[in-house]
This record gives structure tokens, C-alpha cells and sequence, in this order.
């Protein structure tokens, strides 16, 4: 035991998965989200988990007079890497209210709902929160989003609105942090601070206070020590991507018999790096370098993307390029699941 857990720590690798429950997220609309994104981190989780989940996803920031820019503009930074459309509103509430002076968030949830869904058409959509388990505000009660999205639907609508909460499927914000290691999320650009000192965090507001305590119960919790963590968040990786390797032989021949077919007609702009353990890794929620120039040398590549979760939750990934060099996680699903996925990525 102890050697495997020392070869997991060299590895980069959590010491355990994070306990996931599906159910507590209430998705209803699986093509299109709307992620309120305030640039922290839960926000930042949660956006990369509404990438994973939905065929068009947009991002709402929202103005309202906070006390300082930065999270604006690292809310913006992330929305560009990520190449999704972003708006940001302008919500001119004056800086004189009790709640914008002491960063209350009393009504937040009932706020943001309202704005995401003045732009919801007939199609529908889940609006997207970064709400926990433990936030105890009325409007981030689960039956309250509930009813929130129930009277949001309208007779001329041809699909779903749902209120989906990501984030409320995990314990509390150190199994966030796991889940946001896992998906290679930007937590390191990220921000939480509400009084910074010269642009940086002051570590000492309610906020940074709660997000560095959750870091230091995840370095516990998942056998992960800080510069560990902060050698892959940095470079925006994870030893969870996927990564050019030699595959069985079945997912070989169901690889080629794809692109003999042509079936590589369009592939998703992944980024393509060397993570920290020298492997050629796959981001492929990333799509543009400029907001990236922490992670150093990359390359952008075209790739057929698919992926999916296993009955534990394992989120496996397989990357196909066009001349059939396949990046892929170290766990994948029957070939028949990845044979299915590949047809509906063709377009014969």
C-alpha cells in the first residue's frame, strides 16, 4: 500500500476520487447552458463542467460595482480561453448599499437567475450556477431553484430551463478544488480576494480565508502537496488529460475504420502541451493561447473529441488526429462506447 501510495503522489494523481452525487445537480436541458461566471473559484469549476455537459454553452458576467475590477477581468481572461461567447452586463448598483459595502450575497442566486434568463429563447436552456452544498442562503436552496426554474418555462417553449448546480454533487469546496485538479480548470487564475492589496490577495478576507483553508484540506484530503499542485495548475494541466499513447488493438482498428470513412470531417481546437510529467497532454476546453501565458509552450491542434464518465464517475477522454495518432486517459470504456461516440462525431 505504501508504495502505491507513494507512486500516486510522484504521479500527480489524487489519492482519491472525490464522492459525486449526479443527482444533486438538476440538469434538465443537456444542449444548452448559460454559466453565470463571476471568475472564481467555484464559478471556474463549474464552467468547465458545463463545457463537458452541453452542445453550446454561454457565459454571462455580470458588473455590478464591485469594490474593484480584478474579478471582472479575470472572469473575461478565462471566458477567452475557453472561446466560448461571453457578454458581460452592467448592473449599476450604487456602491451606497449595505450588501455591495460588505460583499453580502444575500439574493445573489435570485439575481443572477433573473439575468440569465432574460436571455433564454425558446429553445431553453440550464442556467448554470456555482452553488455548494454549504451555502446556506434561502435563494441556493435546492427545491427553492427548483421552483425558480418551474415558473421560468413558458407555453411557447420547445425545451427544458433547469437550474443546474454542478457543484452541489460534492461535500464542500475542497472536493471542488479535486474536481477542478482533475479537469485541468484555470484555478490559479482564478479570483476570490474582496479587499485586494496592490492587485494581489490579501489572504486575510472572508473569502480568501475560506478558499486557502479549503486548499490546505485538499492537499490533505487527496494526498497532494502545494508545489505539486501548483506545478500542474500553473501550466493549466492535469495528469488526468488525456495523452498520445499506444491504445489496445480493438479501439486501433475501430480508430482507422473512422478516418478511412471519413468520418474526420471538423475536429474541436485542443491545446496540446508537455505536462509536467513529460507526457504529451490534451486540454481540450482550451482553444486560445493569448490568456494563457502561464502555461508556457504549447501548440493548438485540430481533434476529434469524445469522452464520457464511468460508473464511478471516472471521466475518461479520447482524442483522435487526423493522420490517427490517438491521445486518451489511462482508463477508457468498452470499445463499443467509444465505436458509438466516433459515429456521432462522423458526418458521413
Amino acid at each position: 500500500m505504501k508504495n502505491i501510495t507513494t507512486k500516486l503522489r510522484s504521479s500527480g494523481l489524487l489519492l482519491k476520487a472525490p464522492i459525486y452525487n449526479a443527482e444533486n445537480i438538476h440538469a434538465k436541458n443537456r444542449k444548452n447552458a448559460i454559466v453565470m461566471f463571476s471568475g472564481g473559484m467555484d464559478s471556474t469549476v463549474s464552467l468547465w463542467w458545463a463545457l463537458d455537459n452541453y452542445e453550446n454553452v454561454e457565459i454571462l458576467i455580470v458588473d455590478y460595482n464591485q469594490p474593484h475590477s480584478i474579478e471582472i477581468d479575470k472572469a473575461i481572461k478565462i471566458a477567452k480561453m475557453v472561446g466560448a461567447k461571453y457578454q458581460k452586463i452592467k448592473v449599476d448598483f450604487p456602491t451606497s448599499f449595505w450588501g455591495i459595502e460588505n460583499h453580502l450575497t444575500r439574493g445573489q442566486a435570485c439575481l443572477m437567475t433573473s439575468l440569465a434568463a432574460l436571455n433564454i429563447s425558446h429553445d431553453g436552456a440550464d442556467i448554470v450556477m456555482g452553488i455548494l452544498s454549504t451555502d446556506n442562503y434561502g435563494d441556493c436552496d435546492r427545491d427553492f431553484l427548483d421552483h425558480i426554474a418551474s415558473v421560468l418555462f413558458h407555453p411557447n417553449d420547445w425545451s427544458d430551463i433547469g437550474i443546474a448546480t454542478p457543484l452541489r454533487a460534492v461535500k464542500n469546496k475542497s472536493d471542488v478544488i479535486a474536481l477542478g485538479y482533475q479537469y485541468g480548470a484555470p484555478l490559479s487564475l482564478s479570483w476570490t480576494c474582496r479587499d485586494p492589496i496592490n492587485d494581489k490577495p490579501c489572504h486575510n478576507c472572508m473569502q480568501c480565508r475560506q478558499r486557502d483553508e479549503a486548499l490546505v484540506s485538499f492537499y490533505r484530503e487527496y494526498g497532494i502537496s502545494k508545489d505539486q499542485y501548483d506545478k500542474w495548475s500553473l501550466v493549466c494541466a492535469s495528469p488526468y488529460h488525456p495523452y498520445f499513447r499506444d491504445v489496445s488493438y480493438d479501439i486501433h482498428i475501430v480508430v482507422e475504420a473512422f478516418l478511412q470513412a471519413g468520418g474526420f470531417k471538423h475536429g474541436k481546437r485542443c491545446y496540446v502541451y508537455t505536462s509536467p510529467d513529460g507526457k504529451q497532454r490534451v486540454s481540450t476546453h482550451i482553444s486560445s493561447i493569448e490568456s494563457l501565458e502561464e502555461a508556457g509552450t504549447g501548440s493548438f491542434m485540430d481533434l476529434i473529441h469524445i469522452h464520457g464518465y464511468l460508473h464511478n464517475n471516472y471521466r475518461w477522454e479520447l482524442c483522435v488526429s487526423p493522420n490517427g495518432a490517438i491521445a486518451a486517459t489511462d482508463v477508457l470504456p468498452n470499445v463499443s462506447v467509444i465505436e458509438e461516440e466516433l459515429i456521432k462525431k462522423a458526418e458521413f
